[in-house]
C-alpha cells in the first residue's frame, strides 16, 4: 500500500511538470513576437535543440547512475520485503524527477527560442521533449517491474558472491 503512496506522488510531480511545459508554451504563443524577417541564422533554437540532445544523453546516463548508486548505499537495507520496496519506490521517484527536470528544462529553453525566433525546429524539439515526458509516466505497473528487476539483480548479485 505505500507503493501506492509512492506512485501516486509521482504522478503528481509528473503531471505537473508536463502542465509547467504545456501552460508556458500556452502563454507563450500569447506574447510571442513577430518574427524578424532579416533574423538570419536562428542561433537561440540551434542551441535549444542542441542543449535538448545533450540533456537527454545526460538523462540517459543517469537514470542508470544514480539508481546504481542509491541501491549500492543502500544496498543492506533493500529486501524483497515492504521496507525494501518503499526504499526502491523512492529511488525510483529520484530518477523520474531528475530525468522529469532534464526535459523540462530544456524544453523552457526551446519555449524562449521560439518566442524569441519562431522557428518551427523549436517546436518540435518542446513536442519531442514533452513526449518523452509523457512516455516516463509512472504508471503503477511500470514502477512495480522496475522494483522486481532491481529486486532481482540484488539477488543475482547476492548469489554471484556466495
Amino acid at each position: 500500500m505505500a507503493i501506492d503512496q509512492h506512485v501516486k506522488g509521482m504522478k503528481i510531480v509528473t503531471v505537473a511538470l508536463i502542465m509547467g511545459v504545456v501552460v508556458f508554451l500556452g502563454v507563450a504563443t500569447f506574447i510571442k513576437s513577430d518574427p524578424d524577417p532579416n533574423a538570419g541564422t536562428p542561433m537561440m533554437t540551434y542551441m535549444a535543440a542542441g542543449f535538448a540532445l545533450i540533456n537527454l544523453g545526460v538523462r540517459a546516463v543517469m537514470l542508470t547512475v544514480i539508481p546504481k548508486n542509491q541501491i549500492q548505499q543502500q544496498r543492506q537495507h533493500i529486501t524483497d520485503s515492504e521496507e525494501g520496496r518503499k526504499r526502491l519506490a523512492g529511488i525510483y521517484q529520484s530518477r523520474l524527477i531528475i530525468g522529469m527536470a532534464l526535459c523540462e528544462g530544456s524544453a523552457f529553453f526551446a519555449i524562449i527560442a521560439w518566442m524569441s525566433e519562431s522557428n518551427e525546429l523549436a517546436l518540435g524539439v518542446i513536442l519531442f521533449l514533452v513526449t518523452v515526458m509523457i512516455m516516463s509516466f509512472p504508471f503503477r505497473q511500470r514502477v512495480l517491474d522496475w522494483i522486481d528487476v532491481k529486486i532481482f539483480e540484488l539477488n543475482e548479485d547476492f548469489r554471484a558472491e556466495c
